[in-house]
């Protein structure tokens, strides 16, 4: 009624004024905001004179201003024609284009105005728009700074750098562009929001409410302003203020949908779901988003309203099928209404694209035990407490939820939730075990377990953790029982039986060991890992015939570890051509396997094959994004074709500036042809821009290390692991350095460590194992952690060099001078493995070819290895 009103007056105050009267009238009303008011009186002022292409011009954009974007086109092209002359038509109608996302019409009137007009500020800005829509994020940087520099007073492209560095993840520049937008436009609005979301993003909350009561203080009724203040303010547990704005929502835009959705909100956090239900229901009759759908099937399955929240989930994830929040919940629901099937498939999906969820983990390894399928199972909850110890809390979590904060420019207001809850349908006891586990709480573990025990099937894994509390305690005889037993309660549940078999191994009763591998291949005669297991345990021995019967077995599975794990004992037997076989038919089989890839592209680079080898590495990145781009640069450095390599680095940076792969691989190029200056340019540069720096600082003091700046290097990694204590790779990467400059006690510790965060680190159980047979441990250590290397990496010649010397200090020197002669076949330049050879065949009392070896090491010399080879040597002559 109001705005009929005003546009009653209008047209009566019309009917004695001058055409140029009304037009300055309507001007002035953009200015203040009012475009509506605004048409009415350019609209008369044409109704006087049809032909007056400054009422027409301005008409236009009033339309364009007031997001009457059809109307504003069939206006300023009529301009056009009327007046050919006026340049800010092209740059009006590239504006609006780029509101259509019509980005090539957008570009062709830039074209058209820059042909005959020298750039201006906004002519630079709309370029940089486009530049950004197409992905050259480095282009549409330098013109938006450029659109600044023409015109100090842009306040838009101001904004519009901020935005492109949050998307760059450049924090610190956006939060400068920022700061200095609002320093010289304090009432710029957007400015505040964006500022807000940042603030958010980064977990100050009490700043970003800050920004959010600056833009009401600007517009006391800006309504966005005004509903994530309420919804800030609940997050931040002051539920009086957040009712407060809510009730002021309704009462000033009864209408509009964000007071019922923050009522509901209020509600759903005090825990009144059925109320919580209603208000949120009713906010998305105008409000139809992601977060609505989302806290209404939220507050329905808190209900158990299972079949009402499932329909809302499925809502949400036609609006956003990425939402991994919401697939996890319609896993959950799925797995309280007892479909386990469909939640297994639907969290999977979660998994398939984060593997860090904790809850998704737990949801999954919970559906697994329902299905009675341990070891799918456990796993699962084992990587659940690992990434969130809190999840093992005795009380089930109960709707806790915390803000993130989308765009929340404009009218269109995105508001995402993530929710922290755990159905009570999952079974806690078995992540309270796990934790107290790793808190070496073994009191803790053996009494949890013990008072679930109930003789059903799940008794199998109750006692399947209780033998690691006893083994953890050199329980032995406690463990092994335990082991024993959660074999009889479930026959089928394997993980015992590797258990078992890994005390043996670990104990020096190889046939024990054998015995459980057999077990398990009686019930599950196809289990690959069990197979290469009995393999590799066989090829230890030095029984090639049985060794490759299993590896053979494994490979009839079709399973990819199979194929593997034959071509790779293949050539470990020099059957090279046989290898290659059983690798083409794992590609055949398998041809979007990232490992046989792989291993198809480094043989046919072997071969010289550079195209085919380039067509698998290409390949590989396209199913492991990332993976293929270093072995795709090799290939063709390898091929003479640096200019290409080059060029594949370029093209990841420009395609993705924000990523450290570019950059990473760039260095790694120049560091291969010898431009170590370039190399670490390459890794400056993206240490500014990319948001995974860490990456690009392990690989920067890798650098230093390989170009004898050992102790920058030291440096790096020390300041790496500081900043981000969970970075494996840079503890490891610190120990190593040590291990190498001679300091072994604090290498064994960092191993140590690293093991501890990443039981399965290949590179860190070798090392560790090999500090332990050099006596920094035990040799029995040694063994372990040997033999658990080489099965992860079977081909690896220092993995072969390190078992060869545990097997040798535990006095197995036939199955060492099997090994240790693989290993200098190898490598037969390097002293060590020649040295430790030779200790083997003396051990075996193969004498004169344990002379050969150490001669060999000697003349490899000089250095310590060919020092033990010579006194070793003189005392097999004396």
């Amino acid at each position: 009624m109001i705005t009929m009103l005003m546009v009653l007056v209008l047209l009566t105050a019309c009917q004695g004024q001058t055409k140029e009267t009304m037009v300055q009238e309507g001007m002035t009303l953009m200015k203040e905001g009012n475009p509506l008011g605004a048409v009415v009186l350019f609209n008369s002022a044409l109704e006087k004179d049809p032909n007056f292409v400054e009422a027409r011009y301005q008409l236009g954009l009033a339309y364009l201003k007031g997001g009457k974007l059809d109307k504003a086109e069939k206006e300023l092209q009529k301009v056009r024609l009327q007046d050919p002359g006026n340049a800010e038509v092209l740059l009006d109608m590239a504006s609006l284009y780029l509101a259509t996302q019509k980005i090539d019409e957008a570009e062709g009137e830039l074209r058209q105005y820059l042909e005959k007009h020298p750039k201006s500020s906004r002519s630079q800005e709309y370029l940089g728009r486009v530049k950004a829509v197409r992905g050259d994020l480095q282009a549409a940087e330098q013109l938006f700074k450029e659109a600044a520099e023409l015109d100090a007073g842009n306040a838009e492209v101001r904004l519009a750098l901020a935005q492109l560095y949050l998307q760059l993840g450049w924090t610190d520049q956006a939060q400068a562009e920022l700061a200095s937008v609002v320093k010289a436009f304090p009432d710029k609005k957007a400015a505040y929001f964006m500022i807000a979301a940042l603030e958010g993003r980064q977990g100050r909350k009490a700043q970003a409410l800050e920004a959010y009561r600056q833009v009401t203080r600007i517009d006391g009724e800006d309504i966005a302003a005004l509903y994530l203040t309420g919804m800030l303010s609940l997050d931040m547990g002051d539920a009086a203020e957040a009712q407060r704005i809510a009730e002021h929502l309704r009462k000033r835009h009864p209408k509009h949908p964000s007071g019922s959705r923050l009522l509901g909100m209020i509600r759903y956090a005090a825990e009144d779901f059925e109320n919580a239900a209603l208000e949120l229901r009713a906010s998305l009759q105008g409000m139809p988003d992601l977060a609505g759908y989302y806290f209404l099937g939220l507050a329905e399955y808190r209900r158990d309203n299972f079949e009402l929240a499932l329909s809302q989930f499925q809502r949400a994830l036609d609006i956003q099928p990425e939402h991994l929040q919401t697939r996890l919940m319609v896993g959950m629901t799925l797995l309280r209404q007892g479909r386990i099937d469909d939640c297994i498939q639907q969290v999977k999906q979660v998994l398939a694209v984060n593997d860090q969820i904790a809850m998704a983990h737990n949801v999954l390894g919970s559906a697994y035990l329902a299905k009675k399928e341990f070891d799918k199972a456990m796993p699962h909850l084992d990587r659940a407490i690992a990434l969130d110890p809190s999840l093992a809390d005795a009380h089930m979590k109960k709707g806790l939820f915390n803000l993130a904060q989308g765009n929340p420019q404009g009218a269109g207001v995105e508001l995402e939730k993530a929710v922290e809850a755990a159905p009570e349908a999952l079974n806690t006891r078995f992540l309270l075990a796990s934790l107290y586990l790793r808190q070496q709480n073994y009191r803790g573990v053996i009494e949890t377990l013990q008072a679930g025990l109930d003789g059903t099937e799940e008794d199998a894994l109750l006692y399947n953790y209780m033998a690691a509390a006893y083994l953890a305690q050199k329980q032995n005889e406690q463990g092994v029982d335990a082991l024993n037993k959660a074999k009889q309660a479930k026959p089928d549940y394997l993980t015992p039986y590797f258990n078992l078999a890994n005390y043996y191994l670990a104990n020096q009763q190889r046939d024990k060991a054998l015995e459980e591998y057999r077990a398990i291949l009686q019930i599950a005669p196809e289990n690959v890992k069990a197979l290469i297991s009995l393999g590799t345990l066989q090829e230890i021995e030095g029984d090639a015939t049985a060794a490759k019967a299993s590896y053979q077995k494994a490979r009839a599975t079709n399973a990819p570890e199979g194929f593997l794990a034959l071509a790779g004992y293949l050539g470990r037997s020099k059957q090279g051509e046989e290898a290659a076989k059983v690798i083409e038919a794992a590609y055949q089989t398998h041809p979007e396997h990232p490992a046989i890839l792989e291993t198809r592209g480094k043989l046919l680079l072997g071969q010289k094959n550079t195209g085919e080898a380039v067509k698998m590495f290409q390949a590989l990145d396209k199913v492991k994004p990332g993976a293929g781009l270093p072995l795709l640069a090799v290939a063709w450095l390898a091929g003479g074709e640096q200019d290409k390599a080059l060029a594949l680095a370029k093209a990841r940076i420009d395609e993705q500036p924000a990523s450290a792969s570019g950059y990473m691989l760039e260095a790694a190029i120049h560091q291969r042809l010898g431009a170590v200056d370039k190399a670490e340019a390459a890794l400056t540069q993206g240490l500014v821009r990319a948001k995974d720096a860490q990456l690009l600082s392990l690989q920067l003091g890798s650098l230093y290390a390989g170009t004898g700046r050992v102790p920058k290097a030291l440096e790096t990694f020390a300041a790496l692991r500081k900043a981000q204590p969970d970075f494996v790779p840079a503890i490891f990467a610190l120990g190593a350095l040590l291990d190498q400059q001679g300091d072994k006690g604090k290498a064994v510790e960092l191993y140590k460590e690293v093991l501890a965060k990443a039981e399965d680190h290949t590179a860190a159980l070798n090392n560790l194992a090999y500090l332990y047979a050099d006596n920094y441990g035990t040799p029995e250590e040694a063994l372990v952690l040997a033999v658990k290397a080489f099965r992860k990496e079977p081909g690896n010649p220092g993995i072969l060099d390190t078992l060869g010397l545990a097997l040798f200090k535990n006095g197995r020197h036939d199955e060492a001078v099997n090994i240790l002669t693989k290993a200098a076949e190898l490598l037969p330049k390097v002293a060590a493995v020649r040295l430790h050879q030779g200790q083997a065949l003396h051990g075996a009392g193969k004498n004169a070819e344990a002379r050969d070896a150490l001669q060999a090491a000697i003349d490899l010399g000089p250095g310590p290895e060919a020092e033990q080879a010579r006194k070793l040597l003189e005392q097999i002559k004396d």
